[in-house]
């Protein structure tokens, strides 16, 4: 048995519905920025139906040849825009294993429709300087996500920029740094923002395994 979870990460959508087959248990109502809880699933590859609701409607999609195997942790995304009908959805599968004492694991996925550029991420000392710093993940691209890293457990900062181009800071997470907790692992999954409150484009859904 492994387990599965949906995460909304359509900013023009309502709520989304998802029904898997042969899992009686439905995942009803996860709003943009979300995700549900983990269901338990015999391993073997399914289609997850998802249904995006709008004002004008619902739209169906689906994400096939979803894995779900022993031990692991599949996350389906879905992922783009309503409006100009890129939506669709992808999987993310991670083992879960143990995590030492001093250490924390971090994954980053880009879910992000906008910009739809490959994205640079760094995680640094809370007031490292970016032209001097190297990204732990180079080029990730949209509908993908990172290996796993491990990190010395501590407080962290992380930006997200355009491939090659750290003087454009689309996510920061600010000079006080994150908290990544020892013998944890994180999905830190990169999505649109839509709070009018921060000009950053990007926002950040932290999934803990």
């Amino acid at each position: 048995v492994g387990q599965l979870r949906l995460v909304n990460a359509i900013s023009d959508s309502q709520p989304i519905d998802a029904t898997i087959a042969n899992i009686p248990a439905n995942i009803d109502d996860i709003a943009f920025g979300d995700a549900s809880g983990l269901k338990d699933a015999p391993e073997g590859s399914y289609t997850v139906r998802m249904t995006a609701n709008t004002a004008s409607g619902s739209v169906e999609f689906s994400s096939t040849s979803t894995p779900v195997d022993k031990d692991n942790i599949t996350t389906v995304y879905a992922v783009g825009r309503i409006v100009d009908s890129t939506q669709s959805g992808f999987a993310v599968e991670a083992p879960i294993t143990n995590v030492a004492s001093d250490m924390s694991e971090v994954q980053f996925v880009n879910a992000a429709s906008q910009p739809l550029s490959a994205l640079d991420i760094y995680l640094t000392t809370p007031a490292a300087v970016l032209t001097a710093s190297s990204p732990i993940v180079t080029g990730l691209a949209f509908k993908a996500s990172s290996p796993r890293s491990l990190v010395t457990a501590g407080t962290y900062r992380i930006r997200v920029t355009p491939q090659g181009n750290p003087l454009s800071v689309l996510f920061d997470s600010g000079p006080a740094g994150i908290q990544l907790p020892a013998a944890n692992g994180q999905q830190f999954a990169l999505l649109d923002n839509t709070n009018a409150t921060f000009a950053a484009p990007l926002s950040v859904l932290v999934l803990q395994r």
